[in-house]
């Protein structure tokens, strides 16, 4: 599995965001916060990114915490390549204040680790 993170993979759409707040499972690694269920669409994992503009009221702030949570999620998805069943993820940024990326990253392997393991 290649890391890289195409359009496929991307979690897009309005209603799949609101099926996943309404029906999916929670895990929180501060100051992210995962909620995951499986995909009804067939084909690999798709994850999504948010960051609260009631948190982080400037969007460059916003912008620069989700690449962070990207790219960390891009280096570590293999964590879930045995799974088989397709998930939907969506990552959210719970901190009030801005982290750096080494501690965003390892906060992302552990709720990918938790995942997997479940």
């Amino acid at each position: 599995m290649r890391q890289t993170f195409p359009k496929k993979e991307h979690l897009t759409g309005k209603t799949a965001f609101e099926e996943l707040f309404q029906n999916g499972k929670s895990a929180t690694a501060p100051p992210l916060r995962m909620i995951w269920m499986p995909s009804k669409i067939a084909g690999p994992h798709r994850a999504g990114f948010t960051v609260p503009r009631r948190s982080f009221g400037k969007a460059v702030m916003r912008n620069r915490l989700k690449r962070r949570m990207r790219e960390a999620y891009r280096k570590n998805k293999l964590i879930l390549s045995e799974l088989h069943p397709a998930l939907d993820l969506l990552f959210i940024y719970s901190a009030r204040d801005e982290r750096g990326y080494d501690e965003i990253e390892q906060k992302m392997i552990l709720s990918l680790r938790k995942l997997a393991h479940q």
